[in-house]
């Protein structure tokens, strides 16, 4: 037999809705990942993080919703500006390096 004893209740309940969504935690780290991999160098790995972090924190968090537009942009841009050197590497400085081993070289 178990005696459980119940606290009088007044009425009154106290929830911390707010909690969630006053937090800004995710659009800051979007925007600190993205600022980083731009000091950094890390443009790949930090923008995919930078991308991520602000897609979800748009969902989540709509007091940050401007660091988070921020972040995604700031994180895509380098990551945008990397992937088109990269194409431009393979389009143009590949093709003169396997002329130049093919032809004997410089």
């Amino acid at each position: 037999m178990t005696d459980t004893a119940t606290l009088p209740t007044t009425g009154t309940t106290t929830t911390n809705s707010n909690a969630a969504t006053d937090s800004q935690v995710l659009s800051i780290l979007s925007l600190i990942s993205a600022l980083s991999g731009i000091l950094f160098g890390l443009v790949f790995p930090l923008s995919i993080v930078a991308i991520v972090l602000g897609i979800l924190a748009l969902s989540r968090e709509p007091r940050g919703r401007t660091m988070a537009i921020w972040g995604i942009v700031v994180g895509a841009v380098p990551g945008a500006l990397a992937v088109l050197g990269i194409v431009f590497a393979a389009a143009f400085l590949i093709p003169f390096g396997v002329f130049a081993a093919a032809f004997g070289g410089f």
